[in-house]
């Protein structure tokens, strides 16, 4: 039930739901953040990304489809951003870190079934524990992932990724639930999510043998253009594009971590031959293999 404060507040709202889509915006498929104040939205908004909030001290109040939803201190809030949201009411002087996670990235978290489906299916989550550490790792976060480092921001990534799987295997709550939410997402219905689901795990465990997209649809029942076309719609890339990314992010690792040889590492990730490798590595970082292997060397020497 709404208080009568909640119920002003969403009368008050109600009438400047414009929804507008900043999915052009910079940094779509790559994690960013954004730290300070808390700023009341004129208006709803959505994008493709996972957002991950955390508010340090006061409260933060969402409007979230007709529904409110409070951010309190110290608590880490999750929800997959396609669903349209809007700050309406800050409380306190706090600061607030916002976290972009592409969605790609999510889905390639070896993460609970009910967590990733909870999400997926417009769900706000709430972590119920408070962790100190939480105050001094998003704003230190924040200014390494602006840093331009990009030692830093791998480092980071992992980390924020590590935060999620943690939050993942304590208790939290589920705010807004699938039977609650009229979210953007739900122009995908629940058997498209599935199907994306089924193809983005089909990829993870397969991506080293010779994978196509005919395979990975086939996998999930589905005609191969149908299912290029829905995976793009929801993850925001093509089913190839998503799939040599798993088998580039594989090949970086080995690169850094082993001195196996680069016919090895690009057999071990699923290309083809070495100069599919070479022109895909090259077309994605902008340097080739050997030239990425070189210059990490020199960095961390």
């Amino acid at each position: 039930m709404y208080s009568q404060i909640d119920r002003a507040l969403l009368c008050e709202v109600t009438e400047h739901l414009d929804i507008f889509d900043p999915s052009q915006r910079a940094g779509e498929h790559r994690i960013y953040s954004e730290y300070g104040p808390p700023e009341i939205m004129p208006r709803a908004h959505w994008h493709s990304q996972v957002e991950i909030n955390f508010l340090d001290s006061g409260h933060m109040t969402y409007l979230i489809n007709g529904r409110l939803v409070r951010l309190p201190a110290g608590h880490i809030g999750v929800f997959w951003a396609t669903t349209s949201h809007q700050v309406i009411e800050s409380r306190g002087d706090g600061q607030i870190a916002v976290v972009y996670l592409p969605l790609l990235d999510f889905l390639q978290l070896p993460l609970p079934d009910a967590y990733r489906e909870s999400i997926m299916r417009g769900g706000f989550l709430l972590g119920r524990a408070q962790d100190r550490a939480d105050a001094l790792l998003f704003p230190r976060w924040h200014a390494e992932l602006a840093s331009g480092d990009e030692r830093l921001v791998t480092l980071v990534t992992d980390e924020i990724l590590l935060r999620i799987r943690r939050m993942a295997l304590l208790p939290y709550d589920l705010l807004i639930d699938r039977r609650a939410s009229a979210t953007h997402a739900q122009l995908f219905n629940e058997a498209s999510l599935r199907h994306v689901q089924h193809m983005s795990d089909y990829i993870a465990t397969e991506f080293q043998s010779p994978l196509r997209v005919e395979d990975v649809a086939r996998a999930a029942g589905l005609n191969t253009n149908y299912a290029n076309g829905l995976f793009r719609k929801v993850v925001g890339v093509t089913v190839g594009e998503y799939l040599a990314r798993q088998r580039l992010g594989h090949a970086q690792a080995l690169l850094v971590s082993s001195d196996r040889n680069v016919t090895d590492i690009a057999l071990d990730s699923g290309f083809g031959s070495v100069s599919r490798f070479y022109a895909v590595f090259t077309r994605s970082l902008g340097k080739t293999p050997r030239q990425f292997r070189r210059e990490f060397a020199v960095q961390t020497s």
